[in-house]
């Protein structure tokens, strides 16, 4: 589990022209631990690591022989930079999961301990977020090893999804125990609603003693069981399917992914089958780790890290379960690309969206792509963009037409940005209908001004003339923001008359710009669409006092044709006098016959350009207007089998759960203790108090606390 350090020294500076932004080789931002990234190829002597693999680390060794002059071949094909999340010291990264909540990516990673030997490190998962992929902020640890526990050697490759508000994170644990154990390697399950306080199963869900294909000896240390990759079955509305790494059984030095079923009950997993183009008689590579898939264009993609000087390899299918002769292998991702990838491995993928992206581990970094597809198995990297809309909402749930609502965007690295918008019609099925947003008032393409930018509407029903409420939803064109509620306009017979037309509000879409950039002047104005407005022009000095101004001589219109609601006005900035040489600081006032812009519009000569605002630090979690109280359970068990209660927390409390039949006996007490915040998984072995076999029929689990109640229903079949 050796891995090289790069030679780059962290005192190299890569300087990025375009948006002027300087950032280290193989260095940290100074507050947050993040970084963009050189082209890739530049990576070549930082060599990838791999879990207990010889084969891939000696390939590997091989590689980084071959590195400077295949790297000189190949350099003129390089993708643009990456984001990055660098560990903080002495810690690199390996497998990961990558998922977004709330606006936040949330990076779960082994860590390893470059100071210590391999068998007393990789013992807690890391936990870093971010709302743009460059600036990390890293969390406390979690799922540290437990001593008395069948994971208390290791915890490797976490694997996260969502199901029903709740986050389960699979993952392997290593057991280590003389005479019995010898780095046995078996697959668990955690759960967590808020992706910081996690609760695992005391056992483990899956483990090779199940899969009768692939090799099993708890004393032997070649028994792979672990990278587990977790997904729903497309085929099966309900089950889900988990791709993960074992050793064959008639070949136990050689890697195969393999793939088990659930049928939505989390604890229980059964074999399903290996997938043998994986293995190294087809592939052509003794290792097969760190599988997962994804759907693109009706296409599944299946990426593995194997061996050789291109680890990263993948083939499609048109079908996640087809037999080796329905996968097209597209042979290795670097060769696709068309340069060196030979120190990156355990890739993973995230759909945010319409946006995917690409990310692997590469040395002591894990580095993050926008993918930008060109054809069937093809795309290149490109380089993420840092403004993020993090949030998008109404600030009300329902408002009368005529009336005025706020829809809030909050975003990080919005300097000289617009969000463009959706807008859609929602029916009592929650279909939509998209309409064009200026047909409703709204621009298409809002000014984002700040950390949190309010844009003003006017609200109207649409078709106009219509009568009854309607449900309107706002989304980004790429779907990465969308507002969680649509808001319901409601008809209002009070409305103002046609003819009661005012401007409401003056504003500018910035504080400060620099001369040259683009500012928006924002005009609110109720019952205004096709009038005209006259405008004015001052410069304000330090003491507040006003200085008129010609509206020419700043390139303003002296007056605006309103378009909607909210009307945009595009201008160019000046100062003023924009001849004197050099150009002084100007303060920009627009008004109307009865308002003005507050504040003024800061205006600085080149020379003075402002700073790119700094991501705002991740902000507490907003309380939930529901108590945050759970309770889910597998809607169908076979008799002999076990099913899984949820229990989710918003603090520790005790709690009793019981199991009643369908005419109200109780048929067991499944807990009566203290347990922890966030959600714990309680099994039912499918019989009664006494020990008996509980018969087939429905039954309801109820939660009890202090303060609530909740009901769940199952089914045990015969």
């Amino acid at each position: 589990m050796a891995a090289c350090r790069s030679p780059w020294r962290r005192s190299t500076r890569w300087v990025d022209a375009r948006d002027s932004l300087t950032v280290a080789r193989g260095g940290t931002d100074n507050d947050t631990g993040s970084s963009w990234g050189p082209p890739p190829h530049l990576e070549a002597l930082s060599s990838g690591h791999r879990k207990g693999s010889r084969a891939l680390r000696r390939s590997l060794r091989t590689g980084l022989t071959l590195a400077i002059p295949l790297a000189a071949l190949i350099a003129l094909g390089t993708p643009a930079r990456g984001a990055w999340m660098i560990p903080p010291a002495p810690y690199w990264p390996k497998d990961f999961s990558l998922v977004k909540k709330d606006g936040v990516y949330h990076l779960f990673y082994i860590r390893r301990n470059v100071n210590l030997p391999a068998a007393e490190t990789e013992n807690d998962f890391g936990h870093a977020e971010s709302y743009d992929l460059v600036h990390w902020t890293q969390r406390p640890p979690v799922l540290a090893t437990r001593d008395s526990s069948w994971d208390n050697a290791h915890v490797w490759a976490p694997s996260v999804v969502l199901r029903d508000s709740v986050y389960w994170m699979f993952y392997c644990g290593v057991t280590g125990q003389s005479g019995f154990y010898n780095s046995y390697q078996r697959i668990g399950v955690a759960t967590s609603t808020d992706l910081e306080n996690w609760n695992r199963l005391d056992a483990p869900v899956f483990s090779c003693d199940q899969v009768p294909w692939a090799f099993c000896d708890s004393l032997n240390a070649l028994t792979g069981f672990r990278d587990p990759f977790v997904m729903p079955d497309p085929g099966t509305p309900g089950n889900w399917l988990m791709y993960y790494t074992a050793n064959a059984d008639s070949d136990s030095t050689n890697m195969v992914v393999g793939v088990a079923s659930s049928s939505g009950d989390f604890t229980q997993w059964s074999d399903v089958k290996p997938l043998w183009d994986t293995y190294r008689a087809t592939s052509g590579s003794g290792v097969a780790e760190s599988p997962h898939l994804f759907l693109h264009d009706g296409l599944w993609y299946r990426f593995t890290t194997a061996n050789g000087t291109q680890p990263i390899a993948f083939a499609t299918s048109p079908d996640p379960l087809a037999d080796p002769s329905g996968w097209t292998p597209r042979g290795r991702l670097g060769d696709m690309l068309g340069y060196y990838t030979g120190s990156w491995f355990a890739s993973e993928h995230l759909q945010d969206g319409l946006v995917e992206y690409f990310a692997w581990v590469n040395g002591d970094r894990i580095e993050m792509y926008r993918m930008a597809w060109s054809d069937t198995a093809r795309f290149s990297l490109v380089q993420p963009d840092l403004f993020h809309v993090t949030d998008l909402r109404w600030e009300a749930d329902t408002v009368r037409a005529g009336h005025d609502v706020n829809l809030r965007f909050a975003a990080v690295n919005w300097f000289n940005r617009m969000a463009p918008i959706e807008t859609r019609l929602l029916d009592s099925l929650g279909e939509a209908t998209a309409v064009a947003p200026e047909s409703l008032g709204l621009p298409s393409l809002v000014p984002i001004y700040s950390d949190t930018t309010r844009w003003t509407w006017t609200a109207r029903l649409w078709p106009p003339g219509s009568s009854g409420p309607m449900r309107l939803a706002v989304r980004l064109p790429d779907q990465t923001a969308s507002t969680p509620r649509a808001i319901i306009v409601l008809p209002d017979t009070l409305s103002a008359p046609p003819d009661s037309f005012r401007v409401t509000r003056l504003f500018w879409s910035a504080d400060t710009v620099r001369r040259g950039d683009t500012a928006y002047l924002g005009i609110v104005a109720r019952h205004g669409v096709g009038r005209s407005i006259a405008l004015a022009a001052f410069t304000a000095d330090s003491l507040g006092s006003l200085t008129s101004v010609p509206l020419d001589s700043l390139g303003l219109p002296a007056q605006v044709t309103l378009t909607g609601d909210t009307t945009s006005v595009t201008w160019a900035s000046r100062t003023w006098p924009d001849s004197v040489a050099p150009h002084p600081v100007t303060r920009v006032v627009v008004a109307n016959e009865s308002l003005a812009t507050a504040p003024p519009l800061t205006v600085l000569p080149e020379i003075l350009r402002p700073r790119q605002p700094r991501p705002v630090p991740i902000p507490p979690r907003p309380p939930s207007d529901d108590d945050g109280l759970i309770l889910k359970a597998a809607s169908t068990m076979r008799a002999g089998g076990e099913v899984a209660f949820l229990v989710g927390l918003p603090e520790p409390m005790d709690v009793r759960l019981e199991l009643f039949d369908i005419q109200g006996r109780r048929v067991s007490l499944l807990a009566e203790r203290r347990l922890a915040r966030g959600a714990t998984v309680i099994a039912w072995d499918g019989r009664r108090s006494d020990g008996s076999a509980a018969g087939a029929g429905v039954y309801f689990a109820r939660l009890t606390t202090p303060n609530s109640m909740r009901i769940a229903r199952t089914v045990l079949l015969p």
